[in-house]
């Protein structure tokens, strides 16, 4: 039996026979005798043209099947019509591996705050190109077919980067349809299951106390949501377990469009949730003092952040009709009485308050009659008055003597402003001068002015008292 043609000789050449290897530096161009240089010829034939059958072609190298002790595996061959077996004949880029694919991850629920690390281990949530290698070998036609099939969109558009295949955007959809269904039926408990939010978790700066049933069922009875449709749904091109979608619902009659953020998240298995929009309402407790602050007939907690469900609620103070609430983005204050409010909001909220028009009015109407008993006076000294401002020293004047009457230039201003150390009281922004002229000690008249002190109005409901300070 012959050897392999490789086993003929250990001089390196036989490498260099092979057509992708001619033009290598070192590679011989003449074959050492006739004979290599005939099987050189057929060789290099079949390996530029890898269809090429050689059958019943007889050479004196062909291996015989008793010399052949350990070869490496090689593609099944089926036997020709002549019985000589058919070489498969794979190109060098055949033999590549294929890559194996990237796992991907889930992030774990984190209530409040940025998605933490994703989780190991997913499954695959979205389908692209698929790269696959298909080798088809056919020996009735005594050829190797070698085809290399890409899977693409048959559309031939390139893919939206932001599209997450059917059954993904319907499970988003579904979790956020879930949501608002949740809110529409007062249910509190449902509506945070399909959130990332866990009051239970020890979320110490928040408050929950007002994200209950009742408070949703007040604020669904005078704006319910309703007809709520989801619109696209964009995933993060770089994390596919992100997801922002756009939400349309009436609130009340309003048509409200807003957009949601959701994520997967794993827990024991895959599911989505809402990431729970935590920028909360704050009520300082400076400006509350006192007061009774109210959101849909539910105590609203002061100095303390408070969380709530999408929608409209009432907000209003009892035994201050002085007060109302600083208009602002997501705050419509009412001309008189309570403001409404809106959430989610645009930011984290600060209630503030501000003076009501009801306050205003009733400012002016106390300041006025206190200045006027006060310019009835005809004592030495007035309630309105301070003796440490004027032009008369004590007893410079008879008492019982005196006129006041308001300067021709320093007009009272009767715009009221709230007052810094007490809630329940309005102070008003300067003092007025007055005239004044009397009988003097030596029984001749005098002339002079004063100031008055800054009024503040004290409420008790609607009852007020005046100070001069």
């Amino acid at each position: 039996m012959g050897e392999f043609p490789w086993q003929k000789r250990d001089d390196g050449r036989w490498a260099q026979r092979m057509p992708w290897h001619r033009d290598e530096p070192g590679a011989s161009a003449e074959p050492s005798d006739p004979a290599e240089s005939s099987e050189s010829a057929v060789r290099a034939a079949d390996a530029a043209n890898p269809l090429r059958a050689r059958t019943g072609e007889a050479h004196d190298d062909a291996p015989r099947p008793d010399a052949v002790t350990e070869v490496d595996p090689a593609p099944t061959a089926e036997p020709a019509t002549n019985g000589e077996p058919v070489a498969a004949v794979l190109p060098p880029y055949a033999r590549t591996p294929v890559p194996a694919a990237k796992s991907e991850s889930r992030p774990t629920a984190s209530p409040g705050a940025a998605p933490p690390a994703p989780p190991p281990a997913r499954r695959a949530r979205r389908t692209s190109s698929i790269i696959g290698m298909v080798v088809v070998a056919s020996m009735l036609t005594g050829a190797v077919v070698l085809g290399i099939i890409l899977g693409s969109d048959d559309s031939g558009a390139s893919p939206d980067p932001g599209a997450g295949d059917a059954e993904v955007e319907e499970a988003v959809a579904a979790t956020v349809e879930g949501y608002f269904a949740a809110i529409a039926g007062a249910d509190a408990d449902r509506a945070l299951a399909h959130t990332d939010l866990d009051p239970e978790a020890g979320h110490a700066r928040f408050d929950f106390s007002l994200m209950t049933d009742e408070t949703l069922a007040r604020s669904q009875e005078q704006w319910p949501i309703r007809d709520v449709e989801i619109g696209r749904i964009k995933f993060d091109a770089e994390y596919d377990w992100r997801a922002v979608v756009e939400v349309t619902y009436l609130l009340g009659d309003e048509r409200v469009d807003a957009e949601y953020e959701a994520h997967e998240a794993y827990d024991g298995e895959y599911d989505w949730l809402v990431e729970f929009d935590v920028r909360p309402v704050l009520a300082s407790g400076s400006q509350f003092a006192g007061v009774d602050l109210r959101l849909d007939d539910q105590t609203l907690p002061v100095d303390a952040y408070v969380l709530l469900f999408p929608g409209r609620y009432e907000v209003a103070m009892d035994a201050a009709p002085h007060l109302g609430f600083l208009p602002s983005p997501g705050l419509e204050p009412g001309a008189e009485g309570p403001a409404f409010l809106t959430a989610p909001i645009d930011h984290e909220f600060v209630l503030s308050t501000t003076v009501s028009e009801r306050g205003a009015r009733l400012f002016e109407e106390a300041v006025r009659a206190s200045l006027d008993e006060c310019l009835a006076s005809t004592a030495l000294t007035a309630d309105c008055t301070d003796p440490a401002y004027g032009s008369f020293a004590s007893g410079d004047l008879v008492d019982g003597s005196v006129t006041r009457t308001i300067a021709e230039d320093r007009q009272p201003d009767f715009t009221p402003r709230t007052d810094a150390h007490d809630v329940l009281a309005l102070r008003g922004r300067g003092s007025t001068s007055i005239d004044i002229s009397g009988t003097c000690a030596d029984g001749g008249s005098c002339t002079g002015w004063e100031l008055t002190g800054t009024p503040i109005v004290h409420f008790d409901g609607d009852a007020t008292r005046v100070t001069w300070d």
